[in-house]
């Protein structure tokens, strides 16, 4: 019967053990994503042709886009982020830096940016971002 409870009782320690660490596990990272690869002015030309068929695309995926920084500035939790700039002038590339980079790219550097994409308003947003 002690052997019983006891096997009982390593069970549940080993049970609790696995749940605290499944509860604070991080997500994955951008890093470690394979992503579709594309141009900023490609990706924003993707959407204004067929948003349908592109949200249908991008939805829940990592994108590796290639752009030309437009603007760059900080929301509201005083994260980075940047403008890619297309050739609609009224529509383009936001992306919200996951961490603070050391070194910024300055506005008309081309730079390639790995993020989740999150939504399509006027322009693609790209969340947790990570510069290459």
């Amino acid at each position: 019967m002690k052997k019983i409870l006891f096997a009982v009782l390593v069970l549940a320690i080993i049970a609790g053990l696995y749940g605290y660490y499944q509860y604070n596990r991080k997500p994955a990272g951008v890093a470690d994503q394979e992503a579709i690869k594309i141009n900023a002015a490609a990706l924003v030309a993707s959407f204004m042709k067929d948003e349908k068929a592109a949200q249908t695309r991008y939805n829940n995926k990592v994108l590796e886009v290639v752009g030309v920084v437009a603007e760059l500035g900080e929301n509201q939790d005083h994260q980075t982020t940047l403008l890619l700039q297309s050739d609609d002038p009224l529509s383009s590339v936001f992306c919200t830096l996951e961490n603070k980079a050391n070194t910024l790219p300055k506005v008309g550097d081309e730079i390639v940016v790995k993020g989740f994409y999150a939504a399509y308003t006027t322009d693609v947003l790209l969340t947790g971002c990570i510069l290459k």
